[in-house]
């Protein structure tokens, strides 16, 4: 007999368990300032403050939103991307975990294919510019966020005021964010983005690399007895005179 409640039951299971990832109708580009991420001593875990790892802005996600502004889902994506294309972003997004998982999370919603979302990646970080004088400051810089944001707008003329925001941990600059269009052109963020730093900010500078260990003095050469020297075992090693 047919039931049209269990017919329905069937169909909203059904449905719920095939929904398909959409195209995200924008996305936020998180750029990481290692120096500030990094600046309370060496996290072991996090590949950001690795020895040896990429320094100054990294890409921390590219982040699809819906036309509201939140979070596109489902996004999530099957299968693991091949160290070609892991090694293409180690440069930009530093750790091959944190590559993986960001593709996992987003890749169904960014580009779709393996290859479609480490494109779009590249896409998105080439889109943006780094201010000259915050791309690798020599020195620690205390400015207000209104000019840090002045100078964002003037590296990128496309850019408005409401298409980017800064996150701070206390007053140390950690995070920008940028809203980016399908084409990666610079947008208006939703209203949900908001800054999340005070009127004043510290960029850190990377720390200056540990001095080296002065070298151990050479051990002194063994002197030898003269020619013609006795070589017993009573001497001293010293040379004997003439």
């Amino acid at each position: 007999m047919f039931r049209p409640y269990s017919f329905f039951v069937f169909a909203v299971m059904f449905g719920a368990a095939s929904a398909v990832a959409e195209p995200a109708d924008h996305y936020q580009l998180g750029l990481g300032w290692t120096p500030g991420i990094c600046a309370e001593g060496a996290k072991a875990d996090d590949p950001r403050c690795a020895v040896g790892a990429v320094g100054g802005f990294v890409v921390d996600g590219l982040w699809p939103r819906d036309a509201q502004g939140q979070a596109q889902a489902p996004c999530a994506a099957e299968g693991a991307l091949q160290r070609h294309l892991i090694d293409r972003l180690m440069a930009l997004m530093p750790g091959a975990q944190r590559v993986q998982q960001a593709w996992r999370e987003q890749g169904a919603c960014v580009g779709t294919t393996p290859a479609g979302y480490v494109e779009a990646v590249e896409k998105a970080h080439a889109a943006v510019k780094v201010p000259e004088t915050y791309a690798a400051p020599t020195q620690e810089l205390r400015v207000p966020l209104a000019k840090l944001r002045s100078a964002w707008l003037r590296a990128n003329p496309r850019l408005s005021a409401e298409g980017i925001a800064f996150r701070c941990e206390g007053r140390a600059l950690t995070e920008v964010r940028i809203c980016l269009d399908r084409g990666f052109a610079p947008r208006a963020c939703s209203s949900e983005l908001r800054d999340a730093c005070p009127a004043s900010v510290i960029v850190r500078t990377a720390a200056p690399a540990a001095p080296a260990e002065p070298a151990a003095p050479a051990a002194p050469a063994p002197t030898l007895p003269a020619p013609g020297g006795s070589g017993g075992s009573g001497g001293s090693g010293a040379p004997v005179g003439g």
